[in-house]
């Protein structure tokens, strides 16, 4: 279009800049920032236990349902780091 000044390129990246060091974030923003690292969502996780989609939920971020066992190993096996499978119920 004529008249309509050309943007630059934005010189700065967009979003946050993401903390080498997580141990300072709260559990669950660590937990999201997992997950989104891997390309995974809760529901993701779901799928690939063959769970309800809101059963990771209620085991890994509000913390109102016991993991069975079973599960732990899988998401374990899944690589998902120990500090969010050793959690205490709510």
């Amino acid at each position: 279009m004529a008249g309509r000044p050309v943007r630059a390129a934005m010189s700065r990246p967009r979003g946050l800049a993401l903390p080498t060091d997580w141990s300072m974030l709260p559990r669950e923003q660590r937990l999201k920032l997992w997950l989104r690292s891997e390309g995974l969502t809760l529901t993701d996780l779901a799928r690939k236990l063959g769970v309800h989609k809101s059963a990771p939920g209620k085991w890994l971020v509000s913390c109102t349902e016991r993991i069975p066992d079973y599960r732990k190993y899988q998401l374990l096996r899944l690589g998902l780091p120990c500090e969010f499978v050793q959690q205490t119920v709510h």
